[in-house]
C-alpha cells in the first residue's frame, strides 16, 4: 500500500524500485482496493516507480514531476486550512473534488480499473458474465421510517437547542483559552507541540459535540450513558483546577478523581502522586498549571456552565420517572418487526447499530422474543457461531 513508502528512502522501496526497473524482464502489477484514496505524495511514489518523472509516457502528461508538485502543494495547503479551520465547507468540497479529479486524470492511464461498474456496463465483461452466469445482486437502498415524538418533542428540540447553542466543550479544549507559546515549551520541553496539541483539542470539542447529537439520536440508553460520562469527567476537571490548580489532559484512559484518594482526615493520600507519575509515563499524563492560561477566568466559567448545563438535561430527561417509559423510536422498531414477522414468521431480522449500549437496551427491551441473540465485541466468541450458523448467505 502507498502509505508503506511514504519515505522513498526506505529499504522496501528501493527493493521495489528495483524490481520494475530490472530489464530481466519483469512484469510488475500493484494492486489496491482503493486507487484514488491516498495523498497524491503517495500516489506519486507509486508512479515514479514506473517512470522517470521528467520524461514521462504517459500520454496524458509531459512532466510527472511538475503537475504532481502542484498537486502536492493544493493538497497541502487544503490540510493546513482544515487544521486551522480556515476554510469553509464549500470551498472545501469544491477542492477535494479539483484535486481528486486531477489526480485521476494523471493516473487514469496507467490504473486497470475493474469495478462492479466496469463489469456491468463495458459490453465484452458483461457478456463474459452473463455467458458464466454470474449475477451481481441488485442493492436496494433503505426504508425511511418515521415515528412521532409526541409528548417528547419539546423537551427534544429544547435539548437540541441547548447542545448547539449552550455546550462550549471546554473541558476538551482548554488550549483555547490563551496557552503562551515560549512558557508552555518551557515548562514541558521543546518536544512538546502546543500548536498541534490545540488542533487536535479543537477537533476532539468539535467531535464531542457531534457524538452527543449523535448518541441522542441513537437511543435514550446511549445518551444517558455519554451524559453520565462527560458529567462526571468535567467534575474531576474541576476538582483539579480547584485543589491542584491546572487542567490534566491525557490522551486515553480515565483521569484519576481526587475524591477517591481523600482520606477521612480530608488530606490527599500520598498514592495520588505516585499514580499521577505513573500515569505521566505510561499515558502521557500533562498537566497545565492555571496560571499558564490567559483566559483563566473564561476557562472555568464555561467549564462549570458545561457541568451546569449537562445536569440540567440529564435532570429534565432521566431525573424522575416521567419520561422513564416512553421510547417512540423503541416503538416504532417494535411495530417494523411485528409487521416483518406478521408478512413471513420465519424472516430474519438483523438490527445494526454504531453503539454497544444502544443494542443492549435492545435486547434487554425486546428479549422476550425467544429468537433475539445479540452480539457485541464484549460478548463471548461463540456467539458467533450462532450467527453464522443461521444469518451466513452462503
Amino acid at each position: 500500500e502507498a502509505h508503506r513508502f511514504r519515505n522513498e528512502e526506505t529499504d522496501d522501496y528501493k527493493l521495489l524500485h528495483q524490481v520494475t526497473r530490472s530489464h530481466s524482464g519483469n512484469k510488475t502489477v500493484l494492486l489496491t482496493a482503493t486507487p484514488f484514496n491516498n495523498a497524491p505524495k503517495d500516489i506519486f511514489s507509486l508512479v515514479k516507480l514506473f517512470q522517470i518523472p521528467g520524461r514521462s509516457t504517459i500520454r496524458s502528461v509531459d512532466n510527472l514531476s511538475f503537475r504532481f508538485r502542484n498537486l502536492i502543494d493544493r493538497y497541502v495547503k487544503l490540510r493546513r486550512d482544515i487544521r486551522k479551520n480556515n476554510v469553509d465547507s464549500f470551498e472545501l468540497h469544491q477542492e477535494t473534488i479539483a484535486i481528486a479529479s486531477e489526480q485521476r486524470r494523471l493516473i487514469e492511464n496507467v490504473v486497470i480499473r475493474r469495478s462492479r461498474l466496469d463489469l456491468k456496463n463495458i459490453t465484452r465483461y458483461r457478456d463474459d458474465l452473463k455467458k458464466q452466469k454470474i449475477e451481481f445482486p441488485e442493492v436496494i437502498g433503505p426504508n425511511l421510517i418515521d415515528y412521532n415524538l409526541g409528548e417528547l418533542n419539546d423537551l427534544y428540540l429544547e435539548t437540541l437547542s441547548k447542545l448547539v447553542d449552550g455546550y462550549t466543550a471546554a473541558r476538551y479544549q482548554p488550549t483555547k483559552y490563551g496557552i503562551d507559546s515560549e512558557e508552555f515549551k518551557k515548562y514541558f520541553g521543546e518536544d512538546m507541540d502546543e500548536r498541534g496539541l490545540m488542533i487536535g483539542q479543537l477537533n476532539l470539542a468539535n467531535h464531542m459535540k457531534r457524538l452527543l447529537v449523535m448518541r441522542f439520536e441513537s437511543s435514550k440508553f446511549a445518551f444517558q450513558n455519554t451524559l453520565k460520562k462527560i458529567i462526571t469527567t468535567n467534575q474531576i476537571i474541576e476538582k483539579w483546577w480547584n485543589e491542584f490548580d491546572g487542567v490534566p489532559i491525557m490522551k486515553k484512559g480515565a483521569l484519576p478523581d481526587p475524591d477517591d484518594y481523600t482520606e477521612e482526615d480530608g488530606e490527599i493520600s500520598v498514592d495520588f502522586d505516585t499514580d499521577i507519575e505513573k500515569l505521566k509515563k505510561s499515558k502521557g499524563l500533562i498537566v497545565i498549571p492555571k496560571d499558564m492560561f490567559k483566559y483563566k477566568d473564561e476557562f472555568e466559567r464555561d467549564l462549570c456552565s458545561d457541568t451546569k448545563l449537562l445536569t440540567e438535561i440529564y435532570d429534565e430527561w432521566f431525573g424522575t420517572d416521567k419520561y422513564k417509559d416512553i421510547d417512540p423510536k423503541l416503538d416504532a422498531i417494535d411495530l417494523e418487526i411485528k409487521k416483518l414477522l406478521t408478512d413471513n414468521p420465519n424472516r430474519k431480522i438483523v438490527i445494526f447499530s454504531s453503539y454497544a449500549d444502544t443494542v443492549n437496551y435492545l435486547f434487554d427491551k425486546l428479549k422476550d422474543n425467544p429468537r433475539i441473540i445479540k452480539y457485541t465485541s464484549a460478548d463471548p466468541n461463540n456467539l458467533r457461531k450462532t450467527i453464522k450458523a443461521n444469518f451466513d448467505a452462503a
